[in-house]
């Protein structure tokens, strides 16, 4: 949302798509990823990631959401895993994976370019 800072989106989302909002939100990773689209257009995405507890239990099942995003509807597919669990998928992107198991002090900076061409 507009003039909305990454610590409060980030629970703000967490909180509308599975109803519980979270705690003891860290910033641990900025990700410049830079890629092409499917008709030529170039991208530039700015990710920002944190690590955070659940504010309270919920179950942890899979579930599908059908979301109206601005008048588009979105099918969302939730699935639960736990944390080894991740070192053995395709988890995306890629250098997040080794930083989800180090209790690493500062915030990495990542820059990933997979543009063909850049303009």
């Amino acid at each position: 949302e507009l003039g909305e800072d990454t610590k409060t989106a980030v629970n703000r989302e967490i909180t509308e798509e599975i109803g519980n909002p979270i705690k003891n939100e860290e910033l641990f990773a900025i990700i410049e990823n830079f890629f092409d689209g499917t008709e030529d257009e170039q991208y530039h995405e700015l990710g920002f990631y944190y690590k955070a507890e659940l504010n309270s239990e919920m179950e942890t099942k899979d579930y599908v959401i059908i979301e109206n995003d601005k008048g588009v509807e979105k099918r969302l597919e939730y699935k639960w895993v736990d944390k080894e669990s991740i070192k053995e998928i395709d988890f995306r992107p890629v250098v997040l994976k080794p930083l989800l198991f180090e209790d690493g002090e500062k915030v990495e900076h990542f820059i990933i370019n997979t543009r063909k061409n850049s303009k």
